[in-house]
């Protein structure tokens, strides 16, 4: 009778002077360790009351910090004693919410360690009741944050996810919390990617950037782009649909709902990769952009959309002055036969290669507008020989004469004799006499 009352006074002891608090304090724990182990918990248990049991051991542990050394050498007996009571609690069905509050509350990642090591054979109830109710209902940033460090230490991605939707995703103080929304994408991104979408629309607060790369490192591609579509972060979002998931149709439809030039201009080098000219060609002028020039003219010349390098080219020498702009320009007049625009664009102040153009046009066999620039350059020599391929012989013979050369003489001469423009012919012939005589008067006079 009296060893049990003494019993019951030193387990459920709570106030201990203070002049015998350590080594009182090692015999208490040291007797918690003996009862424990020699498996007679539940004698102990129906002579003092659960709660007092309970009660008594956190009193105890709580009571007696360990921060400093001196104290140090008994939290190894502190961790074993309550440990012990936990499992041997449960083999009891006893309610273990408490312990599990003692691990939250004491913050420490070696008794983290031990009551989440996978040879616990209670560790999926300690985390079920971490989850469910100790973590939930803690209103301390550094309790969560040890609880999910301890966690990740642990290598638990599955039950991390648990305990961060319970805390994140439900209405706790934590819901919207920076570093415990980026931590949750993260690990669903690496343990669990069917859940990711479902937080990106759920979620607000997380880095958005950051960590819709990783989701683009992951081959989570629908992912990455919700989650640049979400933050507005529209160019990094158009990339993932031409570059990842290869829609351009997809890529295009983004573009006309945000209206955004860099947007557009990320699509019109897409198309212009695969050879959609015209679509680039519009896609470029939509996003006011110059800077492709020389990769557009070379794409609508081999593509031969001659109307749809008029207008871009427009578009283009509005921002810049380029002699290679204003040449293709008259070019592609040329080629879709808008002499107009090219005798009112040389009219205008402009930086075209004249020279360079003409022989082009002449090349190509496009005399009317090779007619129009040799005129306005007052080149006559190349102007007659053009109006003979038009066969506008007396425009010929009339430029013939500005020029004043005999090799232009000739070259008109022998054209209107194959002609039959006989009259013309002998006016060259006429020329081209005088020249010769000229020319030998002059050799013999020197």
């Amino acid at each position: 009778m009296y060893i049990t009352l003494w019993v019951k006074s030193l387990l459920t002891a709570t106030t201990i002077p203070s002049i015998f608090s350590q080594p009182i304090h090692t015999m208490i724990l040291v007797l918690w360790v003996n009862i424990v182990k020699s498996g007679i918990l539940h004698l102990l248990l129906l002579l003092i009351g659960e709660g007092n049991v309970m009660m008594s051991l956190l009193m105890l542990l709580i009571k007696t910090p360990c921060s400093n050394s001196k104290q140090g050498a008994y939290f190894d007996l502190y961790q074993e004693v309550f440990i012990l009571f936990h499992n041997a609690s449960l083999r009891h069905s006893c309610s273990f919410l408490v312990c599990v509050r003692y691990v939250v509350e004491r913050m420490d990642s070696d008794l983290w360690e031990k009551v989440l090591n996978p040879e616990n054979e209670f560790r999926r109830q300690l985390i079920d009741q971490v989850v469910s109710t100790a973590l939930p209902e803690s209103k301390s940033p550094e309790q969560v944050s040890a609880a999910v460090k301890a966690f990740m230490t642990a290598d638990l991605p599955h039950e991390l996810i648990e305990l961060l939707e319970k805390i994140v995703l439900q209405n706790s103080a934590f819901s919207g919390n920076f570093n415990l929304q980026n931590l949750l994408i993260l690990t669903a991104i690496k343990a669990d990617p069917s859940r990711v979408m479902d937080y990106i629309n759920r979620l607000d607060n997380f880095d958005g950037p950051a960590v819709g790369e990783v989701a683009v490192e992951a081959q989570l591609y629908e992912e990455a782009f919700a989650i640049f579509k979400k933050f507005n972060l529209n160019v990094q979002a158009v990339n993932v649909l031409l570059d990842n998931l290869r829609t351009i149709d997809r890529a295009v439809e983004f573009a006309f709902r945000v209206e955004e030039d860099a947007v557009w201009s990320q699509v019109a080098k897409a198309q212009l990769r695969e050879g959609l000219v015209s679509d680039a060609i519009e896609s470029f002028i939509r996003a006011d952009d110059s800077t492709h020039f020389l990769e557009v003219i070379k794409a609508a010349e081999d593509a031969d959309v001659y109307h749809d390098l008029v207008k871009y080219l427009l578009m283009v020498r509005q921002k810049t002055k380029e002699p290679k702009v204003d040449s293709e320009l008259i070019y592609a007049y040329a080629k879709i036969d808008r002499l107009g625009e090219i005798e009112e664009f040389i009219l205008m102040p402009n930086v075209a290669n004249l020279p360079n153009v003409g022989d082009r046009l002449y090349d190509e066999k496009l005399y009317e507008a090779a007619k129009i620039i040799f005129a306005f350059i007052s080149n006559w020599a190349k102007l007659a020989v053009t109006l003979v391929k038009l066969q506008q012989f007396q425009g010929a013979v009339d430029a013939a004469r500005k020029a004043n050369s005999s090799k232009t003489w000739k070259e008109v001469c022998f054209a209107c004799v194959d002609a039959e423009e006989f009259r013309l012919a002998q006016i060259c012939g006429l020329n081209v006499i005088i020249q010769v005589t000229s020319f030998s008067s002059l050799y013999f006079s020197i």
